[in-house]
Parts: C-alpha cells; structure tokens; sequence
C-alpha cells in the first residue's frame, strides 16, 4: 500500500478534506497596528464555520498578553484617579489611561516591576520607563504625561502577563498603589467571512486562481468597512475565474487579525491554532473499546 493510498484511506476515516493556509497580505500600518489577511481553502461548509468560530473566540479572548495593573506615585498622597500632580497637566486619571494603553512586549514570569524618573518640564514618554528585564514598550514615543514645570516626577508600575480584560479589585485603604484595569489582549479585530467555491477546480488551478497576486488589494485603512462588505469585491473577482458549477461545492474562509503590534498577525494564528489542536488532544487520546 503506497503513500496515497494511505492518506486516503486516513481522509475517509477522519472525513476532513486536506486544506492550506495562505497569508494574502499583510502589512504594518504603524508600531502598534499590525494587519494581516488570511484564506484557508478548500473547506467543506461545516468545518469552515467550525474554524471561524473556534479562531475568533481563540484568538479575542485565549491569547496572553503583557500589560501593567497598578502605579503607585512615591512622594505624593494621591488616593484616586481624580487628583492633580502639581505641575503636570494631565490629571491621574488621564495618566493612568495612558499607561493603560501602553503595548507592552515580552513574557515577564511573575509579578514584575517597571519604574519612571522623570524631571521637567518635557514630556514623559513610554521609553521613559524602566522595563523589568525581557520586557519592552512597543512605541517608545507613546505619550504618558506633560510636565510644565521643573518638578520630579516618580512612580513604580506593576508589570503582570495575562488574558482577555482584567478588572482589578479596590486596593485596601493602607495601599499605595492604585489599580489600572488591564487589557492584555494582543488582538485587537478580527474579521471573518466564509464564502462558496465549486469543487470542478484541481488543487493546483485552484491554488493558482487563488493566489495573493490574483487577490485585489484590500485598504483597511481606508475603508473602515466590516468585512462583509469591504470583501465582497474581493469574493466577485474570484467568482469570475471560477466555474459555476455547484455540485459538491467547498467554502474558503477569509481571515482579518489585526493586532497591537507586540505580536504578528502570523504568530497569533499559530498561537490561537495550537491552543485550539491542545485542548481537543484528550479527546483524541481516548480508548475506545472495540466493537
């Protein structure tokens, strides 16, 4: 029994019908605004929406990022977001917000923490900061503060690795530090769209109909429209190159991820799929008694 034969008789078995990956287009907007666009084909109808659904909610809410979740402010009583830090024009809350929303790049094991000495007047950037070891800000230009006077301006920050949103608890009264409500997801947007393609084609014409130079382009940026409208050129094109012949049809499913730049789109889809094969392992290791 030959090579073939073997993986056609697995195919039988298993019933999913051998399928590619192939990134269309990706491209960096800025440092944190990574986008990339992807097509898997050729899938039958169940299993692409199986795949979108299980990537979508993978990739939005299973994907671990770094962030920070508290500041403590060395020198000064400040108890709450309301308060003002003489000569700084930001107040904390503002403050607090803009470190919140600092991409943060690395895997810290445990709790770790950053620290900021800052004299004025200038502005107090995210490259300000002293980053614990293996960990980075992806846009050091980031803008933290503006102080307007020559004053010193100094803060401790905890650096923590998690998922999706993190709601921090009140801090007990005799706490320094004041808690920030974390996003550590590195996802940012994720569009999907599954569509139809007739099955007449050979894998190799097919790979060439559907190539990335074949595609049209695709300018997120300035089309701000949801997939299922800012694709649908896109999916017109490719129907004209197909037969329209509808026996046996297979669906292709189109993938958007966009993230916030400390992770590339690519390494996210890996990371998201191999999550996804670890939690179904068990399950396939099951024995099964014969019958």
């Amino acid at each position: 029994m030959d090579g073939n034969s073997i993986a056609s008789n697995q195919q039988d078995t298993i019933g999913v019908l051998p399928y590619r990956v192939e990134c269309v287009e990706s491209k960096r907007k800025d440092r944190r605004t990574h986008y990339g666009r992807f097509l898997l084909t050729p899938l039958e109808e169940r299993h692409a929406k199986t795949l979108d659904i299980l990537l979508r909610r993978t990739l939005l809410g299973g994907i671990e990022g770094t962030a920070f979740t508290a500041v403590r402010f060395e020198d000064r009583d400040i108890r709450d977001e309301c308060s003002a830090i003489e000569g700084v024009y930001e107040t904390v809350g503002v403050i607090l917000d803009n470190l919140k929303s600092v991409v943060l790049k690395g895997v810290p094991r445990g709790e770790k923490h950053a620290s900021v000495l800052k004299k004025g007047p200038g502005l107090l950037t995210a490259g300000d900061i002293q980053m614990p070891q293996g960990v980075e800000c992806v846009d050091p230009d980031q803008l933290i503060a503006t102080l307007v006077q020559p004053i010193e301006l100094k803060f401790q920050l905890i650096v923590k690795r998690g998922k999706n949103y993190d709601i921090q608890q009140p801090t007990p009264e005799d706490s320094t530090y004041l808690p920030m409500d974390p996003v550590f997801m590195p996802v940012s947007r994720v569009d999907s769209k599954v569509c139809e393609i007739p099955t007449s084609l050979s894998i190799e014409k097919d790979k060439s109909e559907l190539s990335s130079s074949n595609l049209p382009s695709h300018n997120l940026w300035s089309q701000h429209k949801p997939l299922q409208e800012s694709s649908r050129f896109e999916i017109d094109s490719l129907s004209k190159h197909l037969t329209k012949e509808r026996h046996n049809a297979f669906y292709m499913l189109f993938l958007e991820i966009e993230t916030n730049g400390s992770i590339s789109p690519q390494r996210v889809l890996h990371q998201a799929s191999s999550l996804i094969v670890e939690l179904m392992r068990p399950l396939c290791g099951l024995c099964l008694e014969p019958e």
